[in-house]
């Protein structure tokens, strides 16, 4: 294992962390990743190093936020509307900082590269669902009164069978 300080400075970070390997893949990320994501995650990167939250324990925190997205859409109002943008922008800020913990204390695992996909696959198939059932209207009115609740459990069928086919192309 590499010998890192131990209170980095954000230029360290992000050049252990940041390199060309990682943010010069071609759609490997969120188009946000790019735009302005990777520019915060150092920032919360260094105050994770701080801690004794391991990459993997990033990756929890990311997986909860994730799903909590797709919950927050459930939410009635205005609230139901911003919350799950906001908690979608943290996961995906969350995805950035499990990765470079990783690359800071060299723990790599293929626990962790687990981990990172089912945070994925929840994320992006609970969204769709629970799109379809507030829609639909529920809770205040059954599922079976609209198909919207359907058509977002197929559409979350498709995230799933998408990103099975995707990641099944690496194998």
């Amino acid at each position: 294992m590499t010998e890192r300080p131990s209170k980095p400075t954000l230029a360290q970070i992000k050049e252990i962390t940041q390199p060309p390997s990682v943010t010069g893949r071609a759609m490997a990320e969120h188009w946000a990743g790019t735009l302005y994501l990777r520019k915060l995650s150092p920032y919360l990167t260094k105050q994770v190093l701080k801690t004794s939250i391991t990459a993997n324990g990033v990756t929890w925190i990311m997986i909860v936020t994730g799903f909590s997205a797709g919950l927050t859409i459930l939410i009635p109002g205005q609230f139901g509307v911003f919350l799950p943008m906001l908690m979608a922008q943290m996961q995906m800020l969350w995805d950035c900082v499990d990765g470079e913990v990783a690359r800071w204390r060299e723990t790599f695992s293929p626990m962790g590269a687990f981990l990172d996909r089912v945070g994925h696959y929840l994320a992006e198939s609970a969204i769709p669902i629970a799109l379809g059932l507030r829609v639909g209207g529920w809770p205040e009115q059954p599922i079976t009164n609209s198909i919207y609740p359907f058509i977002g459990a197929f559409l979350a069928t498709l995230v799933v069978f998408n990103k099975g086919m995707n990641d099944a192309v690496h194998v």
